[in-house]
């Protein structure tokens, strides 16, 4: 088992007409230190399709479900695919990752936690407004995301 990375959501999307497709969300970078250059030391949250690695994903459209109407989607998404969201998604689909049990072993495992990049891969909007608030309170809101939802009435809590 993996301690830099945890699975901190795993269920149906919450984007608009998406809620028949099941997603997951790890969170990584928990005990190592991040190399990006761009955003610095910092926990990433990645949002994808349960069911499939985010190249066959975007391949076969399911990729909609954690991306929703993002207008880079399958055309000039900065975020290559096939290395990182890949890596991440085949360590947690093998067991690498463990599951966050509840709130209270989140508190405990995530005490001092580094800032976090909500979605580094996925837009957060995928998921329940619970686990991002959740997610924002153990960063002690030092965190940074972006949505593409945020004109979308179903998403009124951005």
């Amino acid at each position: 088992m993996n301690n830099n990375g945890l699975i901190v959501y795993t269920g149906p999307s919450m984007l608009h007409g998406q809620s028949s497709r099941n997603i997951v969300a790890y969170l990584t970078g928990i005990t190592q230190t991040c190399c990006n250059h761009k955003t610095g030391d910092m926990t990433q949250l990645w949002i994808m399709s349960a069911d499939a690695a985010p190249n066959e994903a975007l391949k076969t459209g399911a990729d909609i479900a954690v991306c929703g109407a993002c207008p880079l989607r399958g055309k000039t998404c900065y975020v290559e695919i096939g290395k990182a969201p890949r890596s991440v998604w085949l360590a947690g689909n093998s067991g690498k990752y463990r599951t966050l049990a509840n709130a209270k072993e989140a508190q405990r495992l995530l005490i001092g936690l580094k800032p976090m990049r909500l979605g580094a891969y996925g837009d957060p909007a995928a998921l329940p407004e619970a686990v991002i608030k959740e997610l924002a309170d153990l960063s002690h809101g030092n965190y940074t995301g972006y949505t593409h939802q945020w004109r979308d009435p179903e998403n009124r809590w951005l």
